[in-house]
């Protein structure tokens, strides 16, 4: 994935799939048996991906759109979780950071945990 996919937002992603791929989004959405009207509301940015279509989704991504972006774009109080997107796709780790630390021992902490696994 370049680094302007991944600074762009998670319905423009989608979209450039879309785009990229000549594939429209009506013909994919009748394909995994989600209605037309919610995949246009997801592309707008009106609703999310539900849950249970989400495996569709990174499987048709095939890699452009990872677990973590769904995760990212599900739960609106990140700035608690460190997501760490796994080498399958499907993959994540999900850690809750401690707030009563500093990033940095944050930081420590975690680098100290990794070298003790």
């Amino acid at each position: 994935m370049s680094d302007e996919q991944k600074e762009l937002s998670f319905k423009d992603k989608l979209r450039n799939i879309f785009h990229t791929r000549g594939i429209k989004p009506s013909w994919f959405a009748d394909k995994i048996g989600m209605s037309r009207g919610v995949i246009f509301n997801i592309l707008h940015g009106v609703r999310k991906v539900p849950m249970k279509f989400w495996g569709e989704f990174i499987e048709f991504a095939n890699g452009d759109l990872t677990l973590k972006d769904f995760i990212e774009e599900a739960w609106e109080t990140k700035e608690f979780l460190d997501i760490v997107q796994k080498k399958e796709l499907n993959k994540c780790e999900i850690k809750i950071k401690d707030s009563s630390k500093t990033k940095n021992e944050q930081e420590s902490t975690s680098q100290k945990r990794d070298d003790e696994i």
